[in-house]
C-alpha cells in the first residue's frame, strides 16, 4: 500500500502505536489489513482512553467454586474457576479511541502502566492540537475589559 501523502503545509507532530498526529489530521495505518483511516483535526469530537473488562467472570468463578464445594466436586470447580479467571485476565484491556465526524480510530493499549500513560499523553496532544486548529476567535470567551459584553 502506498502511504498517504501529506498536504503541502502539513507536518508530522508525533506517532504512537501506528497512529500519527499531524498539523491537520490523525492518520492510522493498519499494516495487517493494508488500510488507513484519517480524521481531520477540525472535525474531531474527542478522545478517550477506556478500560474494558468483564467483572462478571470473576463473580462466576466464585459462584462456581461455592457450588462445586457444596457438590463435593471441588477439584472440578477449581479448574473451572481458574479457566474463568484466565479468560477474565485475557479479555481485560485498555483502548485509545479517537472520534470525529462519525468515524473513529481504536487502538489497543498494552497492559503496562507506561503504555497506558503514553496513550493518555498522546490523547492529550491530539486534544490540544485539535483545539488550536478548530479555535475561532468569535467563539473565544472575552474578559469583561476586552470589549463589548454579551449581556444585554
Amino acid at each position: 500500500m502506498t502511504q498517504r501523502k501529506y498536504f503541502p503545509n502539513e507536518h508530522e507532530l508525533c506517532t504512537w502505536n501506528a497512529v500519527t498526529l499531524t498539523t491537520h489530521r490523525v492518520v492510522y495505518r493498519n499494516q495487517e489489513t493494508n488500510t488507513s483511516t484519517t480524521l481531520l483535526l477540525h472535525c474531531l469530537s474527542g478522545t478517550e482512553v477506556v478500560k474494558r473488562e468483564e467483572p462478571g467472570l470473576l463473580v462466576l468463578a466464585v459462584i462456581t467454586l461455592v457450588v462445586a464445594g457444596l457438590a463435593d466436586k471441588i477439584a472440578l470447580g477449581a479448574v473451572a474457576a481458574v479457566v474463568l479467571v484466565l479468560v477474565y485476565m485475557a479479555t481485560r484491556k485498555a483502548m485509545l479511541v479517537i472520534r470525529g465526524d462519525g468515524g473513529k480510530i481504536v487502538r489497543s493499549v498494552s497492559g503496562e502502566a507506561a503504555d497506558a500513560s503514553a496513550a493518555i499523553e498522546f490523547a492529550d496532544r491530539i486534544d490540544r492540537v485539535a483545539c488550536l486548529v478548530s479555535r475561532r476567535p468569535e467563539a473565544e470567551p472575552r474578559l469583561s475589559n476586552e470589549g463589548p459584553s454579551m449581556r444585554q
